[in-house]
């Protein structure tokens, strides 16, 4: 038994009414697209978003207020020491800071110290380029908002703005962040403004945790929420606060690559942002490890106290035991124990923690306050001498 055809007629091909978006490679070839064109060299290209993130208090906020001063006034920002290299910005550009998050007097006095570090910045026509709205609830999920903001981006007294920074991406949605679909719509709607109006965009957004140290871990992913915050970005730039006023930078970009990271040392007079020298990094690579061990040093004295409490089953502490109670950098708090056990070259002042040697199953060395080897609890102050099984 036959069945009737779905389709008997197959209707002849009809030509769209306007061209194809596709281009073939030999129409590209022989009509080549530009090149990607900067608003600051190897940073931000030009009509595209670019995101910008770091844990809360890392010097996000500073660092775009001091983008946004250099653009406006057509300054290299964040030159080398020796004056070379840099981010160049090929003109003035007008800029818009969308604040939702610090409020008119805190943005302004931070813009007021900034502008105390240059001369450059105070030039009439650059406080003229530079224009910022605070805490007016523009919002990019809201039709009526999303209005009020593209108007201040249209508006911008001699054409529409260059350059548009969000602080932060968190106070201009109302979305959940986790949410993939979510925030692809928004992010989809700051990059259509940036198309709309021809400018780039900047949101301000906080990190998950601080972008890591082990080469292995990427730190692109350490921006908070959905992966699409990423995604979508033509380039990242990523803060992280390495010490009192240190800071280190990371950037990549699609189109230029990634930069390789730099350190930025922060003025806290004027706010200003400046790369270190080598002097200046290695200086404060030791500081920093200083710290890093001294601060070690504390937390294994109060986990060693935390298992002298417990009593004599964990007490005196083999390493591993006594490691495991703290939290820190496993070579940083072996180089802190180190210490403790040692008399002080500097002050001659014995050993706080004394490092003696276990008998019975299993062996090996065993941890105790030096306080508790004087009061005969565990046998003679040496490292030799038996501690309980």
């Amino acid at each position: 038994m036959s069945s009737e055809p779905v389709v008997d007629v197959v209707p002849e091909y009809e030509a769209p009414a306007s061209e194809l978006l596709s281009r073939s490679l030999l129409d590209l070839d022989r009509d080549p697209p530009p090149p990607v064109s900067w608003l600051i060299e190897g940073l931000i290209p030009e009509h595209e978003l670019v995101l910008l993130f770091g844990k809360p208090f890392g010097g996000k906020s500073l660092k775009a207020l001091q983008t946004g001063l250099h653009a406006a006034a057509g300054l290299t920002f964040l030159p080398l020491p020796d004056g070379t290299g840099g981010f160049r910005i090929a003109r003035p550009l007008r800029v818009l800071y969308v604040d939702e998050e610090m409020g008119l007097p805190l943005l302004w006095k931070r813009i007021r110290l900034m502008r105390s570090g240059r001369d450059e910045f105070n030039a009439s026509e650059v406080l003229e380029r530079f224009r910022v709205v605070s805490r007016q609830g523009l919002r990019v999920d809201d039709a009526e908002r999303l209005d009020l903001l593209r108007r201040e981006i249209s508006l911008f007294p001699g054409g529409a703005a260059d350059l548009v920074f969000f602080d932060t991406l968190r106070r201009i949605h109302m979305s959940e962040e986790k949410s993939s679909d979510l925030m692809a719509k928004v992010m989809a709607t700051i990059i259509a403004l940036g198309e709309e109006f021809g400018c780039a965009t900047m949101p301000i957004h906080h990190s998950k945790k601080g972008l890591p140290q082990d080469d292995d871990e990427d730190w692109r992913e350490a921006a908070r929420g959905s992966g699409d915050l990423v995604a979508a970005s033509q380039g990242v730039i990523g803060m992280l606060k390495t010490g009192d006023c240190l800071f280190t930078a990371r950037a990549d970009t699609k189109a230029a690559g990634e930069i390789a990271p730099f350190p930025l040392l922060l003025d806290e007079q004027t706010l200003l942002f400046r790369r270190q020298t080598d002097e200046e990094r290695f200086t404060s690579r030791d500081a920093q490890h200083e710290a890093a061990v001294k601060e070690a040093q504390g937390e294994l004295c109060r986990a060693l106290e935390k298992l002298r409490r417990g009593g004599s089953e964990k007490y005196p502490a083999s390493w591993t035991t006594w490691r495991d109670k703290a939290t820190g950098n496993v070579t940083t708090l072996a180089q802190a124990r180190d210490r403790l056990i040692t008399i002080d070259p500097d002050t001659g002042r014995d050993p706080v923690i004394v490092e003696i040697k276990r008998t019975g199953k299993g062996g090996g060395k065993a941890y105790v306050f030096a306080e508790d080897v004087e009061k005969s609890l565990f046998g003679s102050r040496t490292r030799s001498e038996d501690a309980p099984a």
